[in-house]
């Protein structure tokens, strides 16, 4: 998996990334993900660089591919 290093719980992405990713996977706007948890769009557009950086993903769809191959979501 391309790009990708384990944290401490032994895997790729933060709690947090894991249910930004799985919320876009779900279909959730930027203004949705922000408003159902509680932080401002500009935070849920940091946790989708950062996953996109750990995952080694090009673009959002490949972020959900990765994340799914690897079961990070």
């Amino acid at each position: 998996m391309d790009g990708q290093q384990a944290n401490s719980n032994g895997r790729a992405l933060t709690e947090r990334e894991r249910e930004v990713v799985r919320r876009i996977a779900e279909g959730d706007t930027t203004d949705q993900i922000a408003e159902r948890l509680f932080i401002s769009r500009t935070t849920v557009d940091t946790h989708v660089r950062k996953a996109m950086g750990r995952m080694g993903a090009k673009n959002r769809a490949h972020l959900i591919a990765l994340a799914l191959r690897s079961d990070e979501i």
